[in-house]
């Protein structure tokens, strides 16, 4: 079913299904990241496949719902490769002038298993300290954006509220 990277012998899948609603993406995603890091726990290795894949009617889906993302599942040849990232001031144009818990929210974002390894959001602290999180334009912003705001409350310890 995939078409991107180095995918081969993949039998396992799980499809991630939102019901048609706003931020279904972003809701979505979070609980995928929670899965994929929970699988890696278990000794699987796992891929968020992103815009990839051609749906096939084993995936049975309600007219309701919206398939938003596979996660490909099973047993790698390594733990993963690394990738170029982006620099850091494109995703948190202020990283070194803020404080440590937001650096370490962003640091777990660099580490984030996003879809075909975009990291299309950015990362700031408005005026009342509060976190702000938008995604940038591309494919699988919303999704990734989910995912992205995960791991930075994964890293940071801090709930993003907007």
């Amino acid at each position: 079913m995939a078409s991107y990277g180095k995918f081969h012998g993949v039998k396992n899948y799980i499809a991630i299904v939102a019901k048609k609603e706003k931020n279904m993406e972003e809701r979505s995603e979070r609980a995928d990241a929670e899965l994929v890091l929970y699988s890696q726990t278990l000794g699987l290795n796992t891929c968020i496949v992103g815009k990839t894949y051609k749906k096939t009617k084993e995936i049975i889906i309600n007219s309701n719902e919206k398939l938003v993302m596979l996660i490909s599942l099973g047993y790698g040849e390594n733990q993963g490769v690394s990738h170029p990232m982006k620099p850091i001031s494109k995703i948190a144009p202020n990283y070194d002038s803020s404080p440590d818990w937001f650096k370490k929210g962003i640091d777990s974002v660099l580490l984030a298993p996003t879809a075909l390894n975009l990291m299309n959001a950015v990362f700031m602290i408005n005026e009342d300290g509060k976190v702000i999180a938008k995604s940038k334009i591309g494919v699988c912003r919303k999704e990734n954006l989910g995912i992205m705001k995960y791991f930075f409350e994964l890293g940071s310890k801090k709930k993003i509220t907007t």
